[in-house]
């Protein structure tokens, strides 16, 4: 087999990388603990209200 296309057909790739799903993972993650960041203290207000009324 020729390296030439050998290597044509190892590095064709259908669809979204590696990379791409690391990027959205990254991504999801950082609105995650941005969200947690901005809302910390209400989210404190609500944990203590919701065990409170047991």
């Amino acid at each position: 087999m020729n390296l030439k296309k050998y290597l044509k057909i190892c590095l064709h790739k259908n669809g979204q990388s590696t990379l791409e799903y690391v990027i959205i993972l990254a991504v999801v993650v950082g609105a995650i603990v941005a969200a947690g960041v901005v809302f910390r203290p209400n989210l404190a207000n609500v944990y203590n209200a919701v065990y409170s009324n047991d």
